[in-house]
């Protein structure tokens, strides 16, 4: 419901216009609007054959990678008092966004280029996912340099996040598992 919001955003992200030109969109408006009467209601859904897959892989992915690291972390009560200790679980939650984001930058990568397809001043337009991959790999220097650039400046915008959102999760599931004494849950810090 809300992806069109998100093919706005890549859309006027992606505006190369010259200064002192009239650009193609005023805004998000505008860009829904001039989208829908040239290429039709599909072209605000561009990507999104891509976008739910790679939000499987990130969620999955950084769920297992959190719990995997958060494991390896000492778990007696002396070090869990530690000055260090929340500082290394807020490590463990931005190293699994770095690992999750990895995983899914391809597909990322993809889904905005179908998005940028066929936009005012981008001449190619790809036909779908396997045609934007051939046509990486055919004209494009390194198609894996291709698919994870932007990644490293990617990473430093969801390291924190993911950090913030996997101790807000400990917190939330001791919360709710506080009102069940059986069920097992300790202190997330």
């Amino acid at each position: 419901m809300l992806y069109p919001l998100d093919f706005c955003r890549t859309r006027l992200t992606a505006d190369r216009t010259p200064t002192g030109q009239q650009r193609p969109f005023t805004g998000i408006v505008s860009c829904l609007r001039q989208s829908w009467a040239q290429e039709g209601l599909r072209s605000w859904y561009k990507g999104m054959g891509m976008s739910l897959p790679g939000v499987a892989v990130y969620t999955s992915m950084s769920f297992t990678a959190y719990d995997t690291l958060k494991q390896r972390l000492p778990s007696d009560k002396a070090s869990k008092e530690q000055w260090w200790y929340p500082l290394a679980k807020i490590g463990c939650g931005a190293a699994a966004g770095i690992a999750a984001q990895t995983a899914s930058y391809p597909l990322d990568t993809l889904r905005r280029r179908l998005q940028v397809s066929g936009a005012p001043g981008n001449s190619v337009q790809y036909k779908g996912y396997l045609n934007c991959l051939r046509h990486m790999a055919q004209h494009e220097h390194g198609l894996v340099r291709q698919l994870f650039k932007g990644w490293g400046i990617n990473c430093l915008k969801t390291a924190p996040g993911a950090a913030v959102q996997f101790v807000a999760y400990d917190l939330l599931r001791l919360a709710i598992t506080s009102f069940d004494p059986s069920s097992g849950a300790v202190s997330p810090l």
